[in-house]
């Protein structure tokens, strides 16, 4: 699988995330949450983000509901629905691995759309459209 900033995505890669899928589904809470997200049609979104002073990239599944408090004002708030730790070391394998996870999980879970993607708390894509 090849993306637009020309980092290739292995099959190694994929066996991870595979493998990560299905740690989720075996997980009860964090399985339990991304159903009740997705059966609510929240969005979702995979923030890819790296802690200060760890080497390795997390992904945190979040899911976004909006309040319509008046017609000018609306106001986000954010679950975390589950956080991996450690899914990779390099930054360009953002957009590959974000996005083979994120097509996997809208399969998995019966999303309505791909999940929005955010690069350390940045969002880069909203349902796989570049935003930058």
């Amino acid at each position: 699988m090849k993306t637009e900033n020309n980092a290739q995505l292995t099959w190694n890669d994929q066996t991870m995330i595979n493998t990560v899928l299905q740690k989720l589904k075996e997980h009860p809470k964090y399985n339990k949450n991304i159903k009740n997200a997705a059966e609510s049609q929240q969005s979702i979104i995979l923030n890819y983000h790296i802690h200060p002073e760890e080497s390795k990239y997390c992904v945190s599944i979040l899911s976004k509901s909006v309040n319509h408090l008046d017609m000018e004002d609306e106001k986000s708030t954010f679950e975390e629905l589950a956080h991996i730790k450690g899914i990779s070391d390099l930054e360009e394998l953002f957009v590959p691995l974000m996005s083979y996870f994120g097509e996997k999980l809208k399969s998995i879970y019966h999303l309505t759309r791909l999940p929005d993607l955010y690069l350390n708390g940045m969002q880069y894509f909203q349902d796989n459209t570049h935003k930058r």
